[in-house]
């Protein structure tokens, strides 16, 4: 199995100043949060203010650094269920 992946999708030192200073450790959800929305903002995507927002809001609270590797299928579980309960009451998580 190849796990090489090609150098754009390079975390190594990412940051991204919109959501947060810091540097984000390669590999984290932070960093790759990072990284999409720098693909995405480069493809000229109207959606990504909002993906921002989101990301913003909603993913680095719950797993900012958190290394992508490490998370389970249940906390994703978990996360969606939570963001589906808050929507069913009109209110972000």
């Amino acid at each position: 199995m190849n796990t090489r992946r090609p150098a754009w999708m390079s975390t190594d030192g990412v940051t991204f100043e919109a959501l947060d200073a810091s540097p984000a450790a390669p590999g984290s959800v932070r960093a790759w949060s990072a990284l999409w929305l720098k693909e995405r903002d480069a493809r000229g995507l109207s959606s990504v203010k909002n993906d921002r927002g989101y990301v913003r809001n909603y993913v680095l609270p719950a797993f900012g650094d958190a290394q992508m590797a490490d998370i389970t299928r249940e906390q994703l579980e978990d996360f969606v269920s939570a963001l589906d309960a808050h929507a069913r009451k009109g209110v972000g998580p």
